[in-house]
């Protein structure tokens, strides 16, 4: 049986981390013997400082998914016959350049063993069984004690290394008149409890919090590790994010999936028509 492994980055945010795990999924729901696969070391484990990017291992271990070092499948005889028959590049599957959230159907891997490089951001790939076996082991892995009322909503701001300029061309930002719209937009159709604001950088944020401040009661949800900020948007009913990965996996994995999610309309500077990353009932806002 073919082998197929997907690139388990080092240096990517625990989003990113969740997809690929979700796209594992995916290709051994269509029969395949997928894993993930590393190259190098990196840091690992949960952690409060939100300028990592640390793997969080113990994730894929208690799906059940296999994470193996890329040395140790050079040395197996499957990658050397296939790399010395076929050619070492023929064995990579890589992701369309500019497409990381477009949905590409099947297992592409033609070859013995394959490897998959990409990001693959679309919705389609996330099956429910696995958003809810995910669920199940975030919370085991740091249980946090929770008290939303239905009304409440998770507002979560994404700056940090956004705001460098090597992504000025890749990521849009996501500024304060998109935060107000999302939160007068569930206003005109319900009561507003409280605000809960996540930020991976509340330093580059102070602007924004003070005209929240000035409409709604406010929580900073500040000192949390990145589970616990994950787990703790799980369990809102409504939200406003902007262009991260992180906050809308929080909003794929909440207890209540007939909520009113706002999510900005162009994410990032490069645009991809066939874009699947926000599920159909979204609501999707101008954020330019």
């Amino acid at each position: 049986m073919a082998k197929h492994y997907i690139h388990f980055a080092n240096g990517l945010g625990l989003g990113n981390q969740l997809y690929l795990l979700a796209y594992t999924d995916y290709l051994k729901s269509l029969g395949a013997d997928a894993s993930l696969f590393l190259m190098g070391n990196g840091q690992v484990g949960d952690t409060k400082d939100k300028a990592k990017r640390n793997l969080v291992l113990e994730i894929p271990q208690r799906l059940g998914m296999a994470v193996v070092d890329k040395k140790q499948i050079s040395r197996s005889f499957r990658y050397i016959f296939c790399k010395a028959f076929y050619g070492k590049e023929k064995l990579n599957w890589r992701e369309p350049k500019d497409q990381w959230a477009v949905f590409f159907e099947g297992v592409h891997g033609k070859y013995p063993i394959n490897f998959y490089y990409g990001y693959f951001q679309s919705h389609h790939y996330i099956a429910e069984p696995f958003k809810q076996r995910l669920k199940t082991v975030l919370r085991a892995l740091k249980p946090v004690d929770v008290a939303v009322g239905e009304n409440d909503v998770a507002l979560h701001i994404r700056r940090g290394d956004f705001l460098n300029p090597e992504n000025a061309g890749l990521i849009r930002t996501v500024g304060l008149d998109y935060y107000l719209n999302g939160l007068d937009y569930i206003r005109q159709r319900q009561t507003i409890g409280t605000v809960y604001i996540f930020s991976d950088d509340f330093a580059a944020i102070e602007k924004e919090i003070a005209a929240i401040s000035a409409d709604y009661p406010v929580r900073l949800m500040q000192g949390q590790s990145v589970l616990e900020d994950m787990n703790w948007l799980t369990y809102f009913k409504h939200y406003v994010v902007g262009n991260s990965t992180f906050a809308w996996w929080g909003c794929l994995l909440s207890d209540h999936q007939d909520g009113l999610v706002v999510v900005p309309q162009r994410p990032w500077v490069q645009e991809q028509p066939a874009a699947s990353q926000y599920l159909p009932h979204w609501v999707q806002l101008p954020n330019e």
